[in-house]
C-alpha cells in the first residue's frame, strides 16, 4: 500500500498526524544514520539500530522542507545492494509503519529509484523521491498492518516473509543507485481514522480545524458537499493512495489511480484500457513473452515476407516475378536493399502494446530517411540516425510527439539498432531506452504518459510520407513485451553463438563479396553473386530461383536440366560465359569444348588418355567406354620371310612387296630383295613396300596413338632417302622416317601444329647395322614429349607443348622405301631393313637394342639377346660365327644363302619357292618333287631318288622304297612299301597284316597268291531228295541256319539236313501239295565266302538250282481234290443261276444273303480250327464263285511280291499283293463301270420295253453297285489288307515302289473297314427320318442299297443291319487271323458274336 502526498497534504500530514503521535503510541523510533534525540512531537527518536552490517551514513546541514524535525531527514543510512531493517514486535495488534525518507544527496530525478517491500509485499515500487516531491524536501510512508500469531496482514491479505524470528523485515531494492532511509517509526494501535493515519474525520479531507469539525480543505479532484468531501465525477476514491484520481478515458471503471477494472474497448493489458488487442496475443488476448513477428529478410526472393509484402503487391517481387520499382531488391549475406523509394508494408493491421520492443539488422546508406513507420505516419518511426519518433498521450489522450536523442549508426557497416518501451502502471510513466549494437543509451521516462496505438495501422520498412531509407534491411523482429535484452538478436541469431554480424557481406549492391575481397559486378543492375554474370541464383547454372541458397533452382539455364541444375549431356559449364556449351561432339560431359576435355565420351566414342576418340588405338580395347590396353605391342614387321605380302607378327597387318603379291623367286620390278638373317634389301632406285591402304588390302592399317613408340633396325648404303612415310591424299607427310646427308629426319602430323619435323643432324655409318627408336610420349599435362635414340643411346628430345600426335586410318599411302608426290615415287632409301616394330605405349629402349657395350661382338648395335645381325652386302652370304664374316654368291645370283650356282634360298634345295628360310616353308618343289602331307619339307616323289647334281628326282621302280633318296626293292608279296619293314600295298590275291603282306584267306604262296579249290554241287534224287557234294572236307560243317531252299522264290518252311558222308548233305524237303515235272529248286548259301574247307578254300557259290520231279498223289489227296473241284463247279453253277434270277427279280435280296453266308463259311478253314483236309477243303472250295477272270494278273506275277506268312500261304493264297488276291473282285467291279455308259446309252432306245427296263435298271444300280461292292467284298478286302501288312518277306524281283504302293492300299483298306460301320451308324442317324419315311426319292435311289431290304419303320435300330453286318465282319476277320492258334477262344468269339447279330437283327428288324 503506497501513499504519494502532494505538497500541500504533506505539510499538513507531517504536522497533524506525527502531532497526534506521543509516547504512549509509539512502539519504536529509529533516526537513520544519527543518534538519539527527541522529536518536537513528544517521543525520542534512538540511535540508529538494527541496520546491517556494512552500510553507510551520509548527512547534510541543508534545509529540509515540510518538516518540523529537520534533523530526522538531515541523516540518512545507505547501503549498496538490497538491504533493510528487522524490526522486533512481540504482541499480536494493529500497527502503522513510518517509513522517513529525502533526497539530501541527488538534485535530479531518476537517479536513485528502489522498491520498498514489506517480506514479499511491494509497499512501494520505484520510489523516486527527487520525482517525487523534490530533493531536500521529506517524504514519508504510511504502512498500517496487523500482527496476529506471528502472520503479518496488510490491507486484509496475509503477506509471505513478513515476520521472522519475531521481527518484521523491511526490505530496500534498488533499481538505480543505493536505496537510503532517514527514520523509522513504528506506532502500536489505529490512527484517527480508518486505517490511514489521517487526524481529519473525513477521509478526503485535506485540512480541518478538529477531529469532529467539518473538512475545511478537500483533497485533489475531490469536492465538498454539505461539509463533506467527494470525489468528483470522473474521479474515483483510490483508499490506498488516499487520491480522488482521474479515470483513463477508456475505462469504465477503474480500482486505483493507475489501475482500469474494466474498459470501454474490452482491452486491458496490464491494467490500462486499450484501443484493441496487440497483435500476436490471441484470440484471448493473452501476453506473450515471445517475438510477435520475427523476420528474416536473406537468402530468399519473396513477394512475401511472413508479415510483410514487397511493395503494392505480393505477386510482383524481385527477382524473376515482374518486379516494381517500389520493390526492395535481394542482396545475397545482406537481406533487402532498400532504394529509397522502396518499402515492405504488412499484410495486416499491427497494434503494438503499451510495452514493446523493436530491433533491426541494418546497413544505413544514407544518414536520413525512415527505416520504420506506420501508415498512422509518425505514431512510431525509426530513422537512419536512429532517432525514434513515437507519439505518447496521457489518460485524457492528449498526445505527445516524443522525438529520442540520435543513435548516429555508422554507414559503413552493419548496426543492430533497437528500442525498449516500458509502461511503468503505478507511475503512469512510459520510459524509451535505445539501443545500438546491444549497448544502451540514454533512457527517457515520461511521467503520465503512455504509448497507445491507433487502431488500422501496417508497418512499414523502408519508406515514410515524407522521407525514404538507402540501405539494407536483415533482420526486423517486434515484441510487444519490454524485452530485458538484446543479447541474443544481437550477438548469435545472424550468424552464430558469438558471431554478430560477420558473415554478412559489406560492399554495395554493385559488388559482391569474392572471399573477403569486394569485387565489382558485371554491369548489374540488380547486383550479383559472381563477376561473370548478373545470375544471383547459387547454382550459376540456374536461371530461375527463390532464393540465394543452395537447391531453391526453379529453372534452369539454356542447355542444363536436373536437381540440382547440370548442363546436359553434351554440354559443359563456361566460366567466362556463365552458360552450358556445347561439348566437343565426342564428348558426354566435359570441362571444355575440345575433346581433350571430356569427362565421359559420348556413345560411340572412347576415352584415351584424356581424350575421346571414335576408335581406340590399336593394343587397347574398348571397355564400356574406356580405351583399356591390352596389348600395345601392336606392329612387328620382321622381314624373314620369302612372301610377297608380309604380314606384322603382332596385327596381321599386310606389307606389300612392290606392286604385286609376286616375289621370291619371281621379283616384280619394284620388289625388295630377300637377304638371309639382313631382312630386305631396298636397290635405291625403285624397290618400294606398301602398307594399307593400297589396292585389295584396305585393312588392318597401322596407326599410332598419342603416345607411342617406333623402333627399326637399318643398314644404309647411301645418305639419303625415305624409309617410312605415310601421308595423307595431299602427300603431306602424316609420319615419316627419312635419311638427308646422312641425318635422321623424323616428321609428324600433330593435331594443332601440323606437321613437325625433328632432326638428328648427326650422320649415320654406312654399311652398318644401325637402330633407331623414337618416342612421342603425351604427358598427364596434355604436352607431348619427342625423344629420339640412336644404337640404344638417347641423342635427342623435344617438347612441343600442349598438341598430340594425330594418326589416321583413312585416306592415307603408306610406302617404305620411298615417297610419293604428284609425280609419283621418289627419294628411294637404299640398303636393308631387318625389322620394324610399334608399340602404342612408351617401351623401354633397352628391350629393342642394346649399345656396342653390352653387345657379344663389337658392332654398333645389336639385338637384345646381345647378337649382332650379320653384316654382309646383298651379292654376300653369311659364313660366321663372327657377325661380318661373309663370302661372296655365285655370279649368277644377286641374293644367295650358299654357294651353289642355284642362288636358292630355301632351306631344303629340292624347294624352288618358299615362304621363309626353315626347313617346313616350302611352296614349290623342283619337278619330281612335292610337299608331303606330314611335312612342308619338299621330297622326292615315292618313286623318285634325289640326284644333288642335276637337281632332279629320278624314278624308283614300282616294288621299290626310297629311303635316303636312294631306292630298294620291298619285301615279298609287296606290291608297294614304304621300308624294308612296311608294306602299304600288295599283290594279287594278298593282303596287309601288320604291316607285311600275306595271302588272302582260299590263296596261299610266297611269291605269288593262288587259289585254294573248293566248291560244291547239287543233285536231285526222284524222291526229290536234294544231295550237296562239297569238293573238301568242310571245316566246320554244315548248319541249317546257313541255307534257304526256294521254290518259285517262296522259301519251303519245312525241310531237314543231314550228312551222309564227309563230304555229302542230304536235304529232304516236305512241300505242300503237288509238285510240277521240272519245278525249279534253289539252294541258296547264307554269307558263302563263311563256309571253309580243312585245307583253307572257301566257297564261293552263293546259290545252285535243280529240277524236281513230279510227285505222286496219295488217294486222300485225290479225293481232297476232287472235293474241291466239285465243289468249286456246284457254287460256281449256283452263282450263276443266282445272278439270273435276281435280275430277274427288283429285290435281290436273297443274292446278297446266299454270297455273304458263303463267303463267310469259306473262312472258316483259316482258323485253327482241328477240320479234317476233306471239310477243310470243301469249306474253302465254296467262295471259288467267281465267274469273271482276275485281269490283275495280266499285270502282275503271281508269284512276286511278299511272301505271304504261313496261316495265309496254308490257306491258299500265293500272293501279299492286294490287287492280285482281290483282284476278280475288282475285276467286276470295273466291267460294271464300263458297262454303265452302255446301258445309258441304250436306255435312250425308243423301244417301249428296253428303254423303261433299262432306265429302272440305271436308276435302281447305278449308285448302289458301289455300296454293294463294298457290302459284298468286305470281308474278302479286309483279309487281302491284314495278309498284305503281315507279311513281311519279299521278294527280290519286287519293286520297291510296288512295294510301297501295296502297303499304302492295305493301310488304306484297313482304315475304311474300321470305320465303316462307325460311318454307317452315324448316316443313319443322321437321315433317319428320310430313311423311315422313304419319301425323298433321289436321296432313297443312291443310298437304297443299305436300306431296301427291311422295314426301317421301327425306329433308329430297325436301321442298323448293315451296322451290325459290317462290325460282326470286322470282328470275325480279327479273331481268324490275330487269335490262331487259340481255336476255342475262335469258336467262342465267333459263336457269341453270331448269336449277339441274329439276336439284335430279330429284335430290331422283325
Amino acid at each position: 500500500m503506497k501513499v504519494r502526498l502532494s505538497y500541500v497534504a504533506l505539510i499538513f500530514l507531517n504536522l497533524l498526524v506525527i502531532y497526534s503521535l506521543d509516547a504512549s503510541t509509539v512502539v519504536l523510533a529509529i533516526k537513520g544514520g544519527g543518534s538519539a534525540q527527541m522529536s518536537s512531537f513528544g517521543f525520542s527518536y534512538s540511535d540508529d539500530i538494527y541496520y546491517p552490517a556494512g552500510s553507510y551514513i551520509y548527512t547534510t546541514a541543508n534545509h529540509i522542507a515540510h518538516t518540523a524535525n529537520e534533523f530526522v531527514y538531515q541523516s540518512e543510512r545507505w547501503y549498496t545492494g538490497i538491504w533493510g531493517y528487522d524490526l522486533p514486535i512481540s504482541a499480536d495488534g494493529t500497527y502503522v509503519l513510518i517509513l522517513q525518507f529525502a533526497e539530501i544527496y541527488y538534485l535530479i530525478a531518476n537517479i536513485r529509484v528502489w522498491n520498498v517491500k514489506i517480506g514479499d509485499y511491494i509497499a512501494y515500487n520505484h520510489l523516486d523521491i527527487v520525482g517525487t516531491v523534490g530533493a531536500m524536501t521529506a517524504y514519508d510512508i504510511f504502512i498500517p498492518f496487523t500482527l496476529s500469531s506471528g502472520t503479518v496482514s496488510i490491507a486484509g491479505n496475509a503477506i509471505t516473509g513478513a515476520y521472522s524470528g519475531g521481527k518484521l523485515v523491511i526490505r530496500f531494492y534498488p533499481v538505480s543507485d543505493n536505496p537510503t532511509l532517514s527514520g523509522i517509526i513504528l506506532v502500536r494501535g489505529d490512527c484517527s481514522v480508518a486505517d490511514y493515519c489521517n487526524m481529519c474525520y473525513q477521509p478526503r479531507c485535506l485540512e480541518c480545524n478538529t477531529a469532529d469539525l467539518n473538512c475545511k480543505t478537500c483533497i485533489d479532484n475531490a469536492s465538498s458537499i454539505s461539509g463533506v468531501c467527494q470525489c468528483n465525477a470522473n474521479s474515483i476514491w483510490v483508499a490506498a493512495s488516499r487520491k480522488c484520481v482521474i479515470c483513463d478515458k477508456l475505462c469504465t471503471s477503474c480500482s486505483s489511480e493507475n489501475i482500469c477494472a474494466s474498459c470501454s474497448t474490452n482491452v486491458l493489458i496490464s491494467n490500462v484500457c486499450l484501443r484493441a488487442c496487440p497483435y500476436g496475443f490471441g484470440t484471448s488476448c493473452a501476453s506473450v513473452s515471445t517475438a510477435v513477428i520475427d523476420q528474416n529478410f536473406a537468402n530468399y526472393f519473396y513477394g512475401g515476407y511472413g508479415l510483410f509484402q514487397t511493395g503494392t503487391s505480393s505477386s510482383s517481387y524481385y527477382f524473376f516475378n515482374n518486379p516494381e520499382v517500389v520493390d526492395p531488391i535481394p542482396a545475397k549475406k545482406r537481406g533487402l536493399y532498400f532504394s529509397g523509394g522502396s518499402y515492405l508494408q504488412t499484410t495486416s493491421i499491427v497494434y503494438i502494446s503499451l510495452n514493446f520492443s523493436v530491433g533491426m539488422w541494418v546497413w544505413i546508406l544514407s544518414g536520413s530517411g525512415d527505416i520504420l513507420t506506420n501508415s498512422s505516419g509518425y505514431k512510431i518511426a525509426v530513422s537512419a540516425s536512429g532517432v525514434l519518433k513515437i507519439t505518447l498521450e496521457d489518460k485524457v489522450q492528449s498526445m505527445a510527439t516524443i522525438t529520442t536523442t540520435a543513435l548516429n549508426p555508422s554507414n559503413s557497416a552493419w548496426v543492430y539498432i533497437s528500442f525498449i518501451i516500458s509502461f511503468l502502471s503505478s507511475a503512469i510513466s512510459t520510459t524509451i531506452s535505445p539501443y545500438l549494437n546491444n549497448s544502451p543509451h540514454t533512457s527517457t521516462t515520461f511521467n503520465g504518459y503512455i504509448y497507445r496505438d491507433t487502431v488500422n495501422n501496417v508497418l512499414i520498412l523502408g519508406k515514410s510520407s515524407s522521407s525514404n531509407f538507402f540501405g539494407y534491411i536483415y533482420q526486423f523482429t517486434l515484441w510487444n513485451v519490454a524485452v530485458s535484452n538484446f543479447n541474443t538478436q544481437y550477438s548469435d541469431q545472424i550468424c552464430g553463438t558469438g558471431a554478430v554480424a560477420s558473415c554478412l557481406w559489406t560492399c554495395p549492391l554493385s559488388q559482391w563479396m569474392n572471399g573477403v575481397t569486394p569485387t565489382n559486378c558485371n554491369s548489374c543492375t540488380n547486383g550479383c553473386v559472381r563477376n561473370v554474370s548478373c545470375n544471383v541464383c547459387d547454382d550459376p547454372l540456374c536461371s530461375i530461383c527463390t532464393g540465394f541458397l543452395v537447391g531453391l533452382c526453379t529453372q534452369c539455364i539454356s542447355n542444363a536440366s536436373g536437381t540440382p541444375c547440370a548442363c546436359n549431356i553434351g554440354y559443359y559449364w563456361d566460366l567466362n560465359s556463365d552458360k552450358c556449351i556445347s561439348c566437343d561432339y565426342s564428348c558426354k560431359n566435359c570441362t571444355s569444348s575440345t575433346s581433350g576435355d571430356c569427362i565421359v565420351c559420348a556413345h560411340g566414342f572412347y576415352m584415351y588418355l584424356g581424350w575421346c576418340i571414335s576408335e581406340c588405338p590399336d593394343g587397347f580395347v574398348e571397355i564400356g567406354s574406356t580405351c583399356v590396353e591390352k596389348d600395345p605391342f601392336i606392329f612387328y614387321l620382321s622381314f624373314d620371310t620369302l612372301e610377297g605380302v608380309v604380314y606384322d607378327k603382332q596385327s596381321k597387318i599386310p606389307a606389300l612387296t612392290g606392286n604385286s603379291t609376286a616375289f621370291y623367286p619371281n621379283y616384280d620390278h619394284f620388289d625388295p630383295i630377300a637377304a638371309l638373317y639382313r631382312g630386305f634389301y631396298f636397290n635405291g632406285v625403285n624397290s618400294l613396300m606398301h602398307l594399307p591402304i593400297y589396292p585389295g588390302y584396305s585393312s588392318p592399317v597401322l596407326s599410332f596413338g598419342y603416345s607411342f613408340t617406333f623402333s627399326i633396325w637399318i643398314n644404309i648404303e647411301n645418305d639419303f632417302g625415305a624409309i617410312l612415310s605415310k601421308q595423307d591424299l595431299l602427300y603431306n607427310p602424316i609420319f615419316s622416317l627419312q635419311l638427308a646427308a646422312g641425318a635422321v629426319i623424323i616428321s609428324l602430323n600433330f593435331k594443332s601444329s601440323g606437321v613437325d619435323s625433328f632432326f638428328y643432324l648427326q650422320n649415320l655409318e654406312s654399311y652398318e647395322w644401325n637402330h633407331i627408336a623414337f618416342t612421342a610420349e603425351y604427358t598427364n599435362l596434355k604436352e607431348t614429349k619427342i625423344s629420339l635414340y640412336l644404337n640404344g643411346i638417347a641423342e635427342y628430345q623435344s617438347d612441343i607443348g600442349s598438341d598430340y600426335f594425330k594418326d589416321t586410318k583413312t585416306d592415307i599411302t603408306f610406302t617404305l622405301g620411298a615417297e610419293k608426290d604428284l609425280s609419283g615415287y621418289k627419294n628411294y632409301f637404299k640398303g636393308f631393313i631387318y625389322d620394324i616394330k610399334g608399340y602404342n605405349s612408351i617401351k623401354s629402349i633397352s628391350s629393342l637394342a642394346l649399345p656396342t657395350a653390352q653387345c657379344t661382338e663389337v658392332c654398333k648395335a645389336c639385338l637384345t639377346n646381345g647378337i649382332c645381325i650379320p653384316n654382309c652386302l646383298i651379292n654376300q652370304y653369311w659364313i660366321g660365327p663372327e657377325y661380318n664374316k661373309c663370302s661372296k654368291c655365285s655370279s649368277e645370283c644377286f641374293s644367295c644363302r650358299d654357294s651353289s650356282k642355284f642362288c636358292n634360298l630355301c632351306a631344303n634345295q629340292k624347294c624352288v619357292s618358299c615362304y621363309n628360310y626353315t626347313e617346313e616353308s616350302c611352296l614349290k618343289c623342283v619337278s619330281g618333287t612335292s610337299n608331303t602331307s606330314n611335312t612342308t619339307n619338299c621330297q622326292c616323289d615315292y618313286d623318285l631318288a634325289w640326284n644333288s647334281s642335276s637337281g632332279m628326282c629320278e624314278t624308283c621302280h614300282q616294288w621299290q622304297f626310297k629311303a635316303n633318296d636312294s631306292c630298294y626293292n620291298c619285301p615279298p608279296l609287296c606290291a608297294q612299301c614304304d621300308s624294308e619293314y612296311k608294306c602299304t600295298w600288295c599283290i594279287s590275291n594278298a593282303v596287309l597284316s601288320s604291316g607285311n603282306c600275306i595271302c588272302s584267306p582260299g590263296y596261299t604262296g610266297t611269291i605269288t597268291c593262288t587259289i585254294i579249290p573248293f566248291n560244291v554241287s547239287l543233285a536231285v534224287n526222284q524222291n526229290n531228295t536234294l544231295i550237296l557234294s562239297f569238293s573238301d572236307i568242310l571245316k566246320e560243317g554244315l548248319r541249317g541256319e546257313e541255307i534257304l531252299i526256294k521254290i518259285h522264290n517262296n522259301t519251303i518252311p519245312s525241310w531237314s539236313i543231314s550228312q551222309i558222308s564227309s563230304k555229302e548233305f542230304l536235304i529232304s524237303c516236305n512241300f505242300d501239295g503237288k509238285i510240277s515235272k521240272g519245278t525249279t529248286i534253289t539252294v541258296q548259301f547264307i554269307n558263302s565266302p563263311r563256309i571253309a574247307s580243312i585245307s583253307g578254300g572257301l566257297l564261293y557259290e552263293e546259290h545252285l538250282s535243280g529240277s524236281l520231279y513230279e510227285s505222286a498223289m496219295t488217294s486222300e489227296e485225290q479225293e481232297v481234290a476232287q472235293i474241291q473241284n466239285e465243289v468249286s463247279y456246284g457254287v460256281k453253277a449256283l452263282a450263276g443261276s443266282s445272278v439270273a434270277l435276281a435280275m430277274l427279280n427288283p429285290n435281290p435280296s436273297a443274292l446278297w444273303t446266299m454270297l455273304n453266308t458263303i463267303q463267310f463259311i469259306s473262312y472258316i478253314p483259316y482258323a485253327s480250327y482241328p477240320l479234317t483236309d476233306k471239310v477243310s477243303a470243301f469249306l474253302k472250295s465254296m467262295g471259288d464263285f467267281n465267274l469273271v477272270p482276275n485281269l490283275f494278273l495280266l499285270f502282275f506275277d503271281e508269284d512276286k511280291g511278299n511272301i505271304p506268312y504261313y496261316q495265309a500261304r496254308r490257306y491258299g493264297y500265293d500272293s501279299s499283293l492286294i490287287l492280285v488276291n482281290v483282284g476278280n473282285e475288282i475285276t467286276v467291279l470295273c466291267v460294271f463301270i464300263l458297262v454303265l455308259p452302255i446301258v445309258y446309252f441304250f436306255s435312250k432306245c425308243s423301244h417301249r420295253f428296253v428303254g423303261k427296263k433299262l432306265k429302272n435298271t440305271l436308276r435302281e444300280y447305278k449308285f448302289g453297285t458301289f455300296l454293294r461292292f463294298w457290302i459284298v467284298c468286305y470281308l474278302e478286302i479286309g483279309f487281302a489288307s491284314i495278309i498284305g501288312i503281315l507279311s513281311t518277306e519279299y521278294s527280290e524281283a519286287l519293286e520297291n515302289s510296288l512295294r510301297l504302293t501295296n502297303y499304302f492300299l492295305c493301310w488304306l483298306f484297313i482304315i475304311l473297314i474300321a470305320i465303316t460301320p462307325f460311318l454307317h451308324a452315324c448316316f443313319s442317324f443322321k437321315n433317319l427320318r428320310k430313311i423311315i419315311n422313304r419319301r425323298h426319292k433321289k436321296w432313297f435311289a443312291i443310298w437304297s442299297s443299305l436300306y431296301y431290304e427291311f422295314k426301317n419303320n421301327k425306329g433308329f435300330m430297325s436301321t442298323q443291319y448293315y451296322t451290325l453286318y459290317f462290325a460282326r465282319r470286322s470282328v470275325f476277320i480279327i479273331t481268324q487271323v490275330f487269335l490262331n492258334g487259340f481255336p476255342q477262344s475262335q469258336l467262342t468269339i465267333n459263336a457269341t458274336s453270331s448269336l449277339c447279330v441274329c439276336s439284335l437283327v430279330y429284335i430290331c428288324l422283325i
